[in-house]
């Protein structure tokens, strides 16, 4: 009977991560996703529009422009940071944490 056993190349036990193809091509795809979240927060202004004339007239539109805004620029901001080169990748996990934690509070 023959022992069958993983060959070496394939084995997993290395301990050194796995790169992902991205990774592997140079690209990043966090400051595309930021990008994205930049274009969908701004959409939603729309909403804050329709708010602020039909739902609460006394709401003042400023008030929810002012919050749309602060979410825009803090998108931008980590937009700005993820693009730096030498960005370990927990630094890049944290932006993206902080980037979408912080806009998900301001919802």
């Amino acid at each position: 009977m023959q022992v069958l056993r993983p060959s070496p190349a394939r084995s997993r036990s290395s301990g050194a991560p796995e790169s992902t193809a991205s990774e592997a091509d140079g690209r990043d795809p966090l400051p595309s996703v930021l990008l994205l979240g930049m274009g969908l927060w701004s959409t939603f202004s729309v909403v804050d529009v329709y708010t602020a004339l039909v739902v609460a007239p006394h709401c003042p539109l400023a008030w929810l422009g002012a919050w749309r805004a602060a979410g825009v620029l803090f998108l931008g901001a980590c937009y700005l940071l993820s693009r730096r080169k030498g960005l370990s990748r927990g630094t890049k996990a944290a932006v993206e944490f902080v980037a979408f934690g912080f806009t998900g509070v301001l919802t």
